[in-house]
């Protein structure tokens, strides 16, 4: 992954999550974002205009690496668990394997102007234990994501048979497939 030249300078990264999860009354998309900064703000992401809630939300996020391949890369992300937004995203919402985004936001240090926006993890919602903290302690979850590749490991659902094999514009290559194996075949002698 490549980063594009910033301007000399200090530089304050910030993370930026997205998900998109499912209504369980309406089973209607609904979005949600959280970032590390510490007010609400507005980005515009591949010319949207996406709304993050920051204050507390979000509260870390594991080092970022990047790898190329196909491996199935995780990401750690720490959440508040007693923040309004990320109660409704769990608990309201369907976010089981709700897709998510992580995005790098870099500003200047000294006039906090945002320099660049660079999408750095896209994936699922894998795992989100809800854990109450102790009386006193902190309430968090910590959420696993996993990235896209993942789809590379799913199998097919449809066995391969006649059957199916038949459905997929009247096919015949395996119509023998269930003899096969069990019928003896003499090549250059004769049948005894």
């Amino acid at each position: 992954m490549t980063f594009p030249a910033v301007a000399r300078g200090p530089v304050v990264a910030e993370a930026l999550i997205w998900f998109e999860a499912k209504n369980r009354e309406t089973d209607a998309v609904e979005t949600v974002g959280l970032w590390t900064g510490a007010r609400h703000q507005s980005f515009n992401i591949d010319g949207q205009t996406r709304q993050y809630m920051g204050g507390g939300g979000a509260l870390s996020v594991a080092p970022l690496i990047a790898q190329k391949g196909l491996n199935v890369q995780s990401q750690t992300v720490t959440l508040s668990g007693i923040a309004a937004e990320v109660e409704i995203l769990l608990r309201g919402y369907d976010a089981r394997q709700a897709p998510v985004q992580i995005h790098l936001a870099r500003f200047d240090a000294g006039t906090n102007n945002l320099i660049g926006l660079d999408r750095v993890f896209r994936g699922w919602l894998d795992k989100a234990p809800l854990v109450s903290g102790k009386k006193g302690g902190t309430a968090t979850v910590t959420c696993n994501l996993v990235s896209t590749a993942r789809v590379l490991t799913r199998t097919r659902p449809t066995k391969r048979s006649d059957a199916t094999q038949k459905l997929q514009a009247g096919d015949r290559f395996l119509r023998f497939n269930t003899v096969s194996g069990a019928v003896k075949t003499y090549v250059g002698m004769k049948k005894q």
